[in-house]
């Protein structure tokens, strides 16, 4: 990912095109307050530098990335932090986004999938929900 990649909206915010695998590109938005932040990062580096580099300035390869999330997962205290990885928060943004009634579809596009097969394998179905309690929740809410 570089800076040139990074797009402010009209709104406040802006977006990040992420190239990933097979050669597609997602669009993530990024909301305001975190948007500020990253722009606070920049500070005068050029347009095509890597958003994250190394201490030579090249983008940090995916095992230099993996090292950090594990360092923090340690940092945090967390009890599986030696099984937390960059590809792990992708599940967790799925699941919690279907916890909390994103649509699938929608969910799929952001994860970047062709197929909605793919998207299935990042969900997981909690024991103790349901889908009745979204409806009920969505249907109770005033127009």
């Amino acid at each position: 990912m570089r800076w040139n990649s990074a797009i402010a909206s009209r709104g406040g915010g802006g977006q990040i095109n992420v190239y990933g695998k097979g050669g597609r590109t997602r669009r993530v938005h990024v909301p305001q307050s975190l948007w500020v932040e990253l722009m606070a990062l920049r500070d005068e580096a050029l347009k095509d530098a890597p958003v994250f580099a190394s201490a030579t300035g090249r983008p940090l390869a995916p095992s230099h990335i993996d090292r950090v999330v594990k360092r923090a997962a340690r940092a945090a205290e967390l009890e599986n932090a030696m099984n937390v990885s960059a590809h792990w928060f992708r599940h967790s943004h799925a699941t919690h986004a279907l916890d909390e009634g994103v649509p699938v579809h929608l969910v799929q596009a952001t994860l970047g999938h062709t197929s909605l097969d793919t998207t299935s394998k990042y969900l997981h179905v909690s024991p103790d929900r349901s889908s009745g309690e979204v409806l009920v929740k969505r249907w109770s809410e005033p127009f």
